[in-house]
């Protein structure tokens, strides 16, 4: 059997985006090449490995069977390519992290880790804990950060580190107007960490919320809340500055437990490189502060 690393790697592209044309695209050759590569590759495994239609080509139940084994033998050669005899790191990251995380939290974390191993490469998606961890899953992450649960059975999850959501509303708001199942809330879309973690105080405490708009990024809901629309709940790192000038002002319930655990996701099957481990070494063991994060 005589396979390349290239062939694997046109194999888990073509995997990836179901489509020869997107994954030459992405690789940055041919689609000639890459139909070339794959047809060769299902050659030296003596199996056909995709159903192809008109426009597309889909993983049959071998191909599904194989992958696994091909990214762990792409991910353990990637290693090999980036080794360093004199035990330095070097290595390109693709991280995922959920929208609070990832607009206050990891550009911190990412240029921290870049200043000690100058030889490593991070690039982050942010979007929703839902989408993070469908991305880890799927294999186009190597790892996630996240607010919320993730009940995954493939994912290993753990904890990095605490935070607390804070409910606010405009500062020239009365507060006792706001306790009641009437007040109107504009909250993260479902799917959103924060979201959930509000969710699951809110009714832990038999506090009763109806929920007038759905917004999908943080700054657009302290936005609507500036303007009087409703109150808010959002990570005390997006809400602590304006709350120290006046902005907002905290609305307390009592009753309610908006702590939560911002956590690590892997895939269980995840072959850990050299600079995964750093970076997760890193993010455990470095005291990374930043302005408003609680103590």
């Amino acid at each position: 059997m005589n396979i390349t690393l290239r062939q694997i790697e046109v194999f888990l592209s073509v995997a990836q985006f179901s489509h020869v044309g997107r994954a030459a695209e992405f690789l940055r050759i041919s689609q000639s090449a890459v139909s070339m590569a794959l047809s060769q590759f299902e050659d030296a495994v003596n199996e056909r490995l995709f159903d192809r239609s008109s426009r597309k080509i889909f993983l049959n139940d071998a191909g599904k069977k194989l992958l696994p084994y091909a990214r762990k033998a792409f991910e353990a050669a990637s290693e090999v390519e980036n080794f360093r005899s004199d035990g330095k790191v070097k290595g390109r990251l693709r991280i995922g992290a959920s929208t609070t995380i990832g607009n206050y939290l990891m550009p911190f974390v990412i240029g921290g880790f870049a200043e000690k191993f100058p030889d490593t490469e991070a690039v982050m998606e942010v979007a929703n804990t839902a989408v993070i961890a469908r991305g880890v899953l799927e294999h186009d992450l190597d790892l996630g950060f996240t607010e919320g649960p993730v009940n995954e059975e493939e994912l290993t999850e753990f904890f990095w580190r605490k935070d607390r959501l804070t409910v606010f509303s405009p500062k020239s708001f009365i507060e006792e107007s706001y306790k009641s199942d009437k007040s109107a809330w504009i909250m993260r879309e479902k799917g959103s960490g924060t979201r959930e973690v509000f969710e699951a105080a809110m009714s832990k405490a038999g506090i009763g919320f109806k929920i007038k708009m759905e917004l999908g990024h943080t700054e657009a809901i302290k936005k609507a809340v500036e303007a009087g629309l409703g109150i808010g709940c959002l990570s005390e790192l997006a809400v602590s500055g304006e709350i120290s000038r006046g902005v907002f002002r905290r609305v307390h319930f009592r009753n309610a437990d908006f702590s939560r655990s911002l956590n690590i996701i892997i895939r269980k099957d995840k072959y850990l490189t050299a600079s995964m481990k750093a970076f997760i070494d890193y993010c455990l063991k470095e005291d990374i502060k930043t302005a408003g994060y609680p103590d």
